[in-house]
């Protein structure tokens, strides 16, 4: 995986393209006395240009999350379920890696491609990518998703490979 650094390097390399990229990391989900295993991933500001979300309550992050290290999530249908034993979970905070976080929006995430991509059936929490790293320093960054530039299909790989290369990332 990459590290943070070398993401937001590889972002820049990409641009003007948009460039989204996630870590994901198991944790418990605490909210008062009730606890729930979870896997919270941590998306870049470009993650809803790949990946759709349907909001069922609240909003999604707002451009400066990522930049801010906001401590803000997004729970799953299922974790609002779980953990809150509600619906209405807008403005409470739950605690991930001992930190807590305020609940800006559900999302449903029946059948989504979220879900699918999943290692396992725990439920999801999606938070900034820096504050995932600033509360997990070791995570890595597993999912990359660029869109392709105008020659794809012909040079796409080796166009990946040289904006690896260009970061000093052996691809």
């Amino acid at each position: 995986g990459l590290s943070l650094k070398d993401a937001e390097l590889l972002t820049k390399k990409w641009a003007p393209l948009p460039l989204a990229y996630a870590a994901r990391e198991q944790t418990r989900a605490t909210y008062r006395a009730a606890k729930l295993n979870v896997e919270a991933l941590g998306v870049s500001e470009a993650y809803t240009d790949f990946n759709q979300i349907q909001l069922l309550a609240g909003a999604s992050f707002a451009q400066n999350s990522v930049n801010e290290h906001s401590r803000v999530a997004l729970v799953s249908a299922a974790v609002a379920q779980q953990l809150f034993r509600a619906n209405k979970v807008v403005g409470k905070t739950i605690e991930l890696f001992g930190v807590g976080f305020t609940v800006i929006g559900v999302f449903d995430d029946d059948g989504s491609l979220l879900e699918q991509m999943s290692d396992d059936d725990s439920p999801n929490v999606l938070i900034p990518v820096t504050t995932l790293f600033e509360v997990q320093s070791e995570a890595k960054i597993e999912t990359i998703q660029l869109a392709g530039k105008p020659n794809a299909v012909a040079g796409g790989e080796s166009q990946v490979k040289e904006a690896l290369s260009a970061i000093n990332h052996n691809p």
